[in-house]
C-alpha cells in the first residue's frame, strides 16, 4: 500500500516530485561542497604544489582507485618529501640531513616544560628556550679558568672565541643559543665578534645565572619547525629557511637593516618573524642544535614561570675556595700576550700555581661531565622530540615548488636560481595557515612520520640483509640466494594471492603501507601521501623483483642444477636494491655505530655548531672533524656514515686534550 507521501508525489508529478528533486540536487551539492571545501575553510589556504590537481580533498580512497589521485611528484622530489617528514624533530637525522627547505606546523602541548638560563627576570621579548634542562644549564653557565689555564686560554667546553650567548643560555646581541649565520647571501661571511660583544658575553657568564623553568598554560598552537640542522652556524643553507622569511618580511615592511652588520645575525631574523607573526598569534619556532630549542615570541602568551633556580657555579657547588686573581697589579708576572712568565714567579707563586691547577683540572673534568650530560639528552632525540606535535595537514615546503638538488646537504632555498617571487610565494603560504583562529591541531592530521617509521622499520633491515647475504661471497649463488630468500619470502607470500595477479598484489603492498590514518583534506596531505606512494612502489617493485628473480633460480639449484645465468641475476638484483638504496636518502639506511655503545656511551652524530668536541663547521675545512668528513664534491663536511661510539672517557680525553 502506497503511503500517503507516495501517492501524492504520484498525483502531481510536476508539482511536489519536481520540488523534492530540486531540494534533493541542493542538499547533494551542499553534500560535495562540504566534502571539498568544509576542511580548509579554517585556514581558507590553497597550496599550490607544482602542477595543479583537481581531485577533491576528502575523496574515498581504496585499493582500486588510490592511484588516480597521486600527484604528479618525480623520484627525488618523492624522496626528499618523505625524508623531510621522517626526519622531522630528530636530532640526527637532521644534522645528517642538515639542509632543510620546509616549514612544519605543530603544536606544543599544555603542560609541556621549556627551559631558559641567563638572568632571573622572566624575557621582555622573543628569546630562546630548550626543550631540555641539560641544554639550558650547560649553554648559560660556563666556568672561568683558573690557575696556568687562566692566563692561556677562556675555557668554555663549546668551542672558540667564548662560550655560546642567546638561546637558552641567556641572550647577547646579535647572536642565538651558540652564536648565528653568517652573511646576507650564499657564500658571505659572517662579520668578525668585536671586542665589545666579547666584553658584554664574558660579564655575562661570569655572573650568577638563573634557570627558568616555565610551563604552558595553554596548547601553544602555532608554532613552525625549521628542518634541518636549522641553528647551525654555517653559510651553506642550513639557515635559509629563516632568512628567507626574514628577507621577504624586510622587502614587504622597507626594512633596510643589513645582517652582515650582525657579528651573528639570527636574532635580526628572530625578531622580523616574531614582529610580523603577531597578529597571527605566532607562538614561535623550533630549531635544532644540540638537542631541540625554541624561539618564543611572547612569554606573557601561554606560558608561566613554575621555577626560577640560582645556578650556582661548580667551583661553588663542590665548595672550592675562589680563584686566584693572577694580574700584574697582583704581582704576578704577566707577559704582554696574557700568559704567564715562569721563570719569573716565586716558589711561592709556584705552589700556588700548583694547587691552582689542579682545581681547574677537576672544574674541567665537572665540566666534561656537563657536556656528556647534554649529549646524552641531544642523543636521546635522535628518535624524535615527542614534546612537540606536528600538523602535516598545513606543510610548506619549497619541494616540488622549483628544482632543487637532491642532495640534501646541497640544496639550497636561497640561490641564483631560486626567485624572489617564489620566497614570496612560501611566506604568503604560512600567513595564509597561520590565520587561521584555532590553530594547527595534530589530533586532525596523519602522523606520517609514524607511517614513515613502519615503512622504515620494516624493509631497512629486509633490504640490508638481502643485499648483504647476496654479496657476502659465502657459498655458492644458489646457496646465497636460498639465505636471501628466507628475508623476503614471507613478506611476498603475505600479498601474493593465488586469485590476482602479481601486479594487483604490488599494489596492495603498496596501498597498506602508504595508507593515510584520517581521510586526505588538504593540499599538503595530497603531496606527502604522492610521496609516500612513490617510494613505496619503488620499494615493493625492488622486493618483488628480486623474489621473481631469485626464485627460478633456487628452484633450479634445488633440483640439482645451476642456472649459467645465475651470476648475473644474482648481480642483478644486487644492482636494484643499491640503487633503491642510493635513491631513498634514508638515514636508517646507511648510518649507523658498528658496536654497541653500552650503558654509558651513545652513537654520536655531530651536531652543527658547539658541539661536544669544539666548534663544527660545515664550510671550513680542519676544524674539529670528529664524525665527519669532507665531501669534496659539494666542498663541505658532512656526518660520516661510519658513525663511532662516544663517553664520558671520549669527552674527557678530548677535553684534556684541546
Amino acid at each position: 500500500m502506497d503511503s500517503t507521501f507516495i501517492s501524492n508525489l504520484k498525483s502531481a508529478p510536476n508539482g511536489l516530485l519536481s520540488k523534492v528533486l530540486l531540494v534533493g540536487i541542493f542538499v547533494n551539492a551542499w553534500y560535495f561542497y562540504y566534502l571539498t571545501f568544509n576542511s580548509s575553510k579554517s585556514t581558507g589556504i590553497s597550496f599550490k604544489y607544482g602542477d595543479s590537481f583537481s581531485e577533491a580533498p576528502g575523496a574515498e580512497i581504496s585499493v582500486s582507485n588510490f592511484r588516480d589521485f597521486v600527484r604528479p611528484l618525480d623520484r627525488d622530489n618523492s624522496s626528499a618529501i618523505f625524508n623531510t617528514i621522517n626526519d622531522a624533530l630528530k636530532q640526527r637525522n637532521s644534522d645528517i640531513h642538515s639542509v632543510g627547505v620546509s616549514f612544519i606546523p605543530a603544536v606544543i602541548p599544555q603542560g609541556t616544560l621549556l627551559y631558559h638560563a641567563g638572568v632571573s627576570e622572566i624575557p621582555d621579548s622573543f628569546e630562546w628556550v630548550a626543550f631540555d634542562y641539560e641544554f639550558s644549564l650547560n649553554f648559560g653557565t660556563r666556568r672561568q679558568s683558573r690557575g696556568r689555564a687562566s692566563g692561556n686560554r677562556n675555557s668554555n667546553g663549546h668551542g672558540p672565541g667564548g662560550g655560546p650567548g642567546g638561546g637558552p643560555g641567556g641572550a647577547k646581541p646579535g647572536g642565538g643559543p651558540g652564536g648565528g649565520p653568517g652573511g646576507a647571501k650564499p657564500g658571505a661571511v659572517k662579520r668578525a665578534e668585536t671586542e665589545e660583544e666579547k666584553k658584554d658575553q664574558n660579564k655575562r657568564f661570569s655572573q650568577t645565572a638563573s634557570l627558568l623553568t616555565f610551563q604552558a598554560t595553554r596548547d601553544l598552537n602555532k608554532v613552525i619547525i625549521f628542518d634541518g640542522g636549522s641553528a647551525a652556524k654555517s653559510t651553506s643553507g642550513e639557515i635559509d629557511t629563516q632568512q628567507l622569511w626574514s628577507n621577504v618580511i624586510a622587502k614587504q615592511s622597507g626594512d633596510t637593516t643589513n645582517d652582515t652588520e650582525y657579528h651573528m645575525p639570527e636574532r635580526l631574523y628572530a625578531s622580523r618573524i616574531c614582529e610580523w607573526g603577531k597578529p597571527l598569534g605566532l607562538d614561535g619556532f623550533i630549531r635544532v642544535e644540540l638537542a631541540f630549542e625554541m624561539v618564543i615570541c611572547d612569554f606573557s602568551r601561554g606560558l608561566e614561570l613554575v621555577s626560577n633556580t640560582t645556578i650556582l657555579s661548580n667551583s661553588d657547588f663542590v665548595g672550592l675556595p675562589p680563584a686566584v686573581s693572577l694580574t700584574k697589579e697582583n704581582g704576578w708576572p704577566i707577559g704582554d700576550d696574557g700568559k704567564i712568565i715562569e721563570d719569573q714567579l716565586t716558589d711561592e707563586q709556584k705552589k700556588v700555581l700548583d694547587q691552582e691547577d689542579v682545581y681547574d683540572k677537576y672544574l674541567g673534568e665537572l665540566g666534561a661531565g656537563g657536556t656528556y650530560d647534554h649529549s646524552k639528552a641531544g642523543q636521546f632525540r635522535d628518535e624524535g622530540e615527542r614534546r612537540a606535535r606536528i600538523d602535516f595537514r598545513y606543510m610548506i615546503t619549497g619541494i616540488n615548488r622549483t628544482w632543487l638538488n637532491p642532495n640534501p646537504n646541497a640544496r639550497r632555498l636561497i640561490s641564483d636560481t631560486v626567485p624572489f617571487s617564489l620566497h614570496e610565494e612560501i611566506v604568503e603560504d604560512l600567513k595564509q595557515v597561520l590565520s587561521s583562529d584555532t590553530g594547527f591541531d595534530w589530533r586532525q592530521s596523519t602522523d606520517w612520520q609514524n607511517v614513515a617509521r613502519d615503512i622504515i622499520g620494516k624493509f631497512t633491515p629486509m633490504l640490508l640483509s638481502v643485499h648483504d647475504t647476496l654479496k657476502s661471497g659465502t657459498g655458492t649463488a644458489a646457496e646465497r640466494a636460498r639465505k636471501a630468500s628466507l628475508y623476503y619470502t614471507n613478506f611476498v607470500r603475505r600479498f601474493q594471492d593465488t586469485d590476482q595477479s602479481f601486479e594487483k598484489s604490488k599494489e596492495f603492498a603498496v596501498y597498506q603501507y602508504a595508507t593515510p590514518m584520517v581521510p586526505l583534506r588538504t593540499d599538503s596531505d595530497f603531496l606527502i601521501w604522492s610521496a609516500f606512494v612513490n617510494v613505496m612502489t619503488d620499494v615493493i617493485d625492488v622486493i618483488f623483483g628480486a623474489e621473481k628473480s631469485l626464485q627460478s633460480v633456487i628452484n633450479a639449484s634445488l633440483e640439482g642444477s645451476t642456472p649459467a645465468d645465475i651470476d648475473n641475476v644474482v648481480n642483478d638484483v644486487i644492482a636494484s636494491i643499491h640503487e633503491l638504496i642510493v635513491n631513498l636518502k634514508w638515514v636508517e639506511l646507511s648510518y649507523r655505530c658498528a658496536e654497541n655503545c653500552g650503558y654509558d656511551g651513545f652513537c654520536y652524530t655531530p651536531s652543527w655548531g658547539p658541539s661536544a668536541f669544539g666548534w663544527m663547521n660545515p664550510n671550513v675545512k680542519n676544524n674539529p672533524e670528529t664524525g665527519l668528513r669532507w665531501d669534496d664534491s659539494i666542498n663541505r663536511y658532512v656526518v660520516d656514515e661510519k658513525q663511532q661510539c662516544v663517553n664520558l672517557d671520549t669527552i674527557l680525553n678530548f677535553k684534556r686534550q684541546a
